[in-house]
């Protein structure tokens, strides 16, 4: 509950501060422009506060999956896409293979690493699908600065992060993700951060 509280604090108070300012631009005195302008700066502070409250209110719901038999070329192509946009470059060797899985959540596993890597410095991430005895690994690794090794036994623990304006979300979102459709994630290097997904297999 500590952790919680101070975290929640931390993200929180950044957009706060913020929307003060920004509402001591609303006076009177201000000519109509600089009030619209501001007024729409207001309103997306509070839009972010939201945001920051919903993310937490995440760590308390438990996913339910919604498996399915999913094609991961096409899944991992729109996340490649994605990281493009953030400035990430992402390379994915995948045959055409097919994993028993939301696609959902493993989308949203695989944007958590995305971020992590980019938030790490990295420039390049690297995705190589594979199968065999009826699991679809997923081995991902970038070139940024690596997992400290101190944060290595603690890396998938709620709240724990080196960066100042972390949450240490990411990554315990990301294994609870793959967790909930029967899968595990593990880090397997920490310089280059290497991470692998392991999920179950087509049926057919």
């Amino acid at each position: 509950m500590t952790a919680l509280a101070a975290a929640v604090a931390h993200e929180v108070r950044n957009p706060l501060n913020a929307l003060g300012l920004t509402l001591a631009r609303l006076s009177p005195t201000a000519d109509a422009t600089g009030r619209g302008a501001a007024h729409a700066d207001a309103q997306s502070l509070v839009c972010e506060v939201d945001g920051i409250v919903d993310r937490f209110l995440d760590v308390a719901r438990v996913p339910i999956p919604e498996m399915a038999e999913t094609p991961l070329g096409p899944l991992l192509e729109g996340v490649r896409l994605e990281a493009a946009l953030g400035g990430l470059e992402v390379a994915v060797q995948c045959e055409a293979l097919v994993a028993l899985v939301d696609g959902r959540l493993l989308r949203q596993a695989l944007r958590n690493l995305v971020t992590n890597a980019a938030q790490a410095g990295a420039n390049r991430m690297d995705v190589l699908v594979s199968s065999g005895a009826g699991t679809v690994s997923v081995l991902v690794s970038d070139d940024g600065s690596g997992v400290p090794t101190d944060l290595a036994p603690h890396l998938f623990d709620w709240f724990e992060t080196t960066r100042a304006l972390g949450t240490g979300l990411g990554l315990p979102m990301a294994r609870r993700a793959i967790h909930a459709m029967r899968g595990d994630l593990v880090v397997v290097a920490l310089r280059p951060a290497t991470f692998l997904i392991t999920l179950q297999g087509s049926r057919s």
